[in-house]
């Protein structure tokens, strides 16, 4: 039984760990930026945190991949 929405690679789940790893490390140094920002201008504190959460995103997304190994 498939979803049509589900996404199936072909490749190891060992090729998407790095990219994991520079996502979840780029969504923190955001979220630490924009903490720091935020007395200063709150504006771009604001949209620094949005790409933090849209980064967030995707690594859900890689998260739920699934493996048609």
């Amino acid at each position: 039984m498939s979803n049509s929405n589900q996404l199936v690679l072909q490749k190891s789940h060992k090729l998407l760990q790095d990219p994991k790893d520079s996502i979840k490390k780029r969504i923190i140094q955001k979220l630490e930026g924009a903490r720091r920002l935020v007395d200063f201008d709150k504006e771009v504190s604001v949209g620094i945190y949005v790409f933090a959460v849209e980064e967030l995103g995707k690594l859900e997304i890689l998260n739920n991949v699934q493996f048609g190994d």
